[in-house]
């Protein structure tokens, strides 16, 4: 069952029906958050930029689940490749990322607090995926990522399926 979280569901719609001014970024390790990203490119004509750390994580679960969790207790912002061109440009911006131990990887904290963008004003929609039970503090953690934004209700899925993401954007009147 999806779990639709967080925030208010009309700020921002406005903004998505105008070409270029959406942005969809995400972290995905497995594939799965990828997907939901893409989906919701589809259906808002958002960009997509792909969240990527310099240093890959490990291709084996139990390994990287091992490294997300030292990053989260050591607080690692681990270090990012590449830049979202012209950040200005983005009224709403969709953040997207995987649970990882109850809450978002540290390469969203590093996305949102080291480098750089200026957020103010923007509406950000925090998503998710997870492998367990609940979407945890992922949604929130975005919220508190981005103090100086405007924030539209998450969503959170426990795998990948386009009609509860179409749902969710219709519920939030991103699209029709």
């Amino acid at each position: 069952m999806a779990a639709s979280c967080y925030g208010d569901s009309g700020a921002g719609a406005a903004q998505a029906s105008e070409p270029g001014h959406v942005l969809v970024a995400y972290f995905s390790w497995s594939g799965t958050t990828e997907r939901v990203a893409k989906t919701i490119a589809a259906e808002t004509g958002g960009d997509l930029f792909r969240i990527e750390t310099k240093e890959a994580y490990p291709a084996h679960y139990s390994e990287c689940a091992d490294s997300a969790q030292r990053q989260q207790e050591q607080k690692v912002h681990p270090a990012l490749r590449g830049r979202v061109e012209h950040m200005e440009k983005y009224d709403l911006i969709f953040i997207g990322c995987p649970v990882w131990w109850g809450s978002a990887p540290m390469a969203i904290h590093t996305f949102l607090s080291d480098s750089g963008y200026n957020l103010k004003g923007k509406t950000i929609v925090p998503f998710c995926t997870y492998g367990g039970d609940s979407a945890g503090e992922t949604l929130t953690d975005i919220v508190k990522l981005t103090p100086d934004s405007e924030h539209m209700k998450g969503y959170g899925d426990s795998g990948y399926n386009a009609r509860r993401i179409k749902q969710w954007l219709r519920s939030i009147n991103i699209i029709k």
